[in-house]
């Protein structure tokens, strides 16, 4: 029997394990991912804070505070949700990976 996922909520901290290995697969692939996230936010009931995730999400420098401030809580989440597939795709498994992470932190 399989782990079971869902529903997810990220206050703070992600972990790889949190997730299927199939949506990371599904969310990281070549070619655009938007239909995978969305799937899998929604297979999953995947939300996140939303202060939290804009904070987040105004760090990486792409998006500044008034876009983030009128995204929809179904678009932070499958952007949080994008990224954190990301850097759990580059993750080899171990401690001092040189890429990714097995964690990912809503912290701006």
């Amino acid at each position: 029997m399989g782990i079971e996922h869902g529903p997810i909520h990220v206050t703070d901290v992600l972990s790889v394990t949190d997730l299927p290995a199939q949506c990371v697969d599904d969310c990281t692939g070549p070619g655009p991912a938007d239909e995978a996230v969305t799937h899998w936010r929604k297979q999953l009931s995947f939300t996140v804070d939303a202060a939290q995730a804009r904070q987040c999400l105004a760090g990486y420098g792409a998006w500044d505070e008034a876009d983030l401030a009128s995204w929809e809580p179904e678009r932070l989440a499958e952007t949080v949700l994008w990224l954190a597939c990301g850097d759990f795709s580059e993750w080899d498994g171990t401690e001092d990976s040189p890429a990714g992470s097995d964690i990912f932190v809503l912290e701006g």
